[in-house]
């Protein structure tokens, strides 16, 4: 007796699976099909997939008939495992895609091929010397091909590139098969392990949605759960062994991957979960929740976050950083916490905590809340904790703290025309104000950017053809970092950087102009005069030394002559 179990499944998705694994096997009966497999090489990655005219999408397996003309395409990827760089390159990529007797070349290639055999069996693009590969870059090639026969058909495309830097050639491999037939396609693989295959059957001739049926002719397992376990829109199943009515596989039929299942509570609700790798790299990645009969990322790792703002040990007033301390952070008047948060399954929320009191959430990026200022009136500081919660899309949270002072404040002792006079009455009206805490006032309004301030240095002296150094390292801004600083050497050049050289080809005194730029987008100028003399000042200095020099140079000699001499006569 067959155990059938139909699944319908809503998403498309393109889905990677290693190279012609042991013990699978494919077979079918019905139109054409092309089922594609990539191999991953964690530096090079090859794909072949075909257009599905029906669908409209690049896909791994497809329907056609005999005297077809179906459209490949191959895609190569390149990793660089050591991070970005010009250095890291893929470069000499070799394309060899060999196909089975009856699929034919019938051109139309999108890179024109190096190579095509005369029976149209073999195309090679022999190395692309125009392709050059950084990371996360690819190449594609797509090209027509002709089914002549019914029957199976195995193609294989091989690629081999070679890796700057590390030195190192890859090699990889993908397939696409071609069934020339006329029932729903299937596929077997023994997922008991008891010396007998089940099969996976295409039923509804559509194989976008993967292989919808379950049978085991023997009974000796059964389908607990049929889903689209890998989030590629096609039918996967957590498969009952033991017959206990409880799932100790997962089995994806479009994939070929046949795994054991991990039962354990992953969530902390009192239920187990069915962890599994969905994809057999070795890393377990997913589970299924019978609570809400979903699938699940597994991801134990916690988000980033960092404090950002305010910074240890600096002083802010009014939201502007002031300047640096030896020892405490110091927070006068109102303030935004920043946080700087990330996570590779993204972020759900984060929460904002002064002494462990929730005061914002905050569900979108940048992360940040402002702390509003209230008069504290008995002693001169107070001493807080700021914490800042990361949580990700799995539950998983990290934080940060910081301890923060914050001094004795009140916004009318910042008004100009108050004298020492009136600000001791109000600091005694203050004193005498009612023991309760007031309500915390209206927060002040929309915090500006403070402008940087521009310091060109000079003036400078040089000669023609000479190096002038100059220094702008005075700059500064009070609310944040400058990020470019550009010159005006007055000659009609120009440079960058915080202390830039020049060479003036001409004397003369010329207007030098410096223009910095804040983190917020605020700009300044300051004005300097560089003299450009035809005869270096430096020189000039130098030449009065050597004139000393030689001075003494000739008086010393005198005196060892006459001392000697004089040695002689008294001798």
């Amino acid at each position: 007796m067959k155990n059938k179990i139909t699944g319908t499944v809503v998403t498309l998705f393109i889905l990677l699976s290693p190279l012609l694994p042991i013990g699978s096997g494919i077979s079918s009966s019905g139109d054409d099909k092309v089922a594609v497999q990539t191999i991953v090489t964690h530096v090079m990655d090859v794909e072949k997939t075909i257009w599905d005219e029906a669908h409209s999408i690049w896909t791994n397996e497809i329907y056609a008939n005999a005297g077809d003309t179906v459209r490949f395409k191959i895609r190569v990827t390149y990793h660089d495992p050591d991070g970005d760089g010009p250095s890291y390159k893929l470069k000499w990529i070799t394309i060899t895609d060999t196909l089975p007797p009856s699929l034919t070349y019938t051109y139309n290639a999108t890179i024109p091929e190096t190579i095509a055999s005369l029976d149209g069996h073999t195309i090679s693009w022999l190395n692309l010397t125009d392709v050059e590969l950084l990371n996360g870059e690819n190449v594609e090639v797509a090209f027509d091909a002709h089914v002549s026969n019914g029957g199976i058909h195995i193609n294989t495309v091989d690629v081999a590139a070679f890796e700057t830097c590390p030195h190192i050639w890859y090699n990889a491999k993908a397939t696409a098969t071609v069934y020339a037939i006329s029932d729903p396609a299937y596929k077997t693989k023994d997922v008991d392990s008891d010396g007998n295959d089940e099969t996976a059957t295409d039923i509804n001739r559509d194989l976008t949605d993967g292989y919808e049926s379950y049978a085991d002719d023997d009974e000796s397992s059964d389908v607990v759960v049929s889903i689209d376990g890998d989030d590629d829109g096609k039918v996967d199943y957590f498969i009952d062994v033991a017959g206990d009515s409880k799932p100790e596989r997962y089995w994806d039929p479009d994939d070929d991957v046949l795994v054991d299942l991990d039962i354990r509570d992953v969530d902390g609700d009192g239920t187990r979960e069915w962890v599994y790798d969905s994809d057999n790299d070795g890393v377990i990645d997913r589970y299924y929740d019978p609570d809400d009969g979903k699938i699940h990322l597994y991801d134990t790792n916690p988000p980033n976050v960092e404090i950002v703002k305010p910074k240890k040990r600096y002083i802010y007033k009014n939201d502007i950083r002031r300047r640096r301390t030896f020892f405490r952070t110091i927070i006068i008047g109102p303030i935004t916490i920043k946080a700087d948060v990330n996570d590779d399954r993204g972020i759900e929320k984060v929460e904002f905590y002064i002494n462990g009191e929730l005061k914002h959430t905050d569900t979108k990026g940048p992360y940040k809340w402002t702390w509003m200022f209230k008069p504290i009136k008995p002693l001169l500081k107070k001493k807080y904790m700021i914490e800042v919660v990361a949580y990700d899309l799995v539950g998983n949270h990290e934080s940060d703290r910081l301890t923060v002072w914050r001094e004795w404040y009140h916004p009318l002792l910042d008004h100009p025309i108050l004298t020492l006079g009136s600000a001791m009455l109000i600091n005694k009206l203050l004193q005498s104000s009612p023991e309760d805490e007031p309500p915390e006032p209206p927060g002040p309004g929309p915090m500006f950017n403070q402008p940087p301030v521009a310091d060109a240095g000079g003036p400078y002296n040089g000669a023609v053809d000479t190096i002038v150094h100059f220094d702008g390292s005075a700059s500064y801004d009070l609310d944040g970092t400058i990020i470019s600083y550009i010159w005006d050497f007055g000659d009609g050049e120009t440079g960058t950087g915080k202390m830039p050289s020049h060479i003036y080809k001409t004397s003369g005194k010329y207007t030098v102009t410096l223009t910095v730029t804040d983190d917020d987008g605020g700009k300044t100028t300051d004005k300097t005069t560089v003299t450009v003399s035809e005869v270096s000042n430096i020189q000039g200095e130098i030449e009065p030394f050597w004139y000393i020099v030689v001075g003494l140079t000739i008086v010393l000699f005198i005196s060892l002559v006459a001392l000697v001499f004089r040695r002689d006569i008294f001798e």
